[in-house]
């Protein structure tokens, strides 16, 4: 499973103890995926935030 379906799934209200359950996941897989999805939005907060700064810049 890719970070952006995990989250997917998280934005659509499902908790990843429903997605332990419901796709035959292990904990330490859903636990990985958390926190890969965590550093994914910190990047691309990391990355709107240059862009902001650039854009007030310009």
């Amino acid at each position: 499973m890719r970070i952006e379906q995990y989250f997917d799934l998280l934005v659509d209200g499902y908790t990843p103890a429903d997605i332990v359950k419901n796709l035959d996941l292990s904990e330490d897989d859903v636990m990985d995926m958390t926190i890969e999805t965590k550093k994914w939005l910190d990047e691309l907060q990391r990355e709107a935030n240059i862009r902001d700064s650039y854009q007030r810049y310009k």
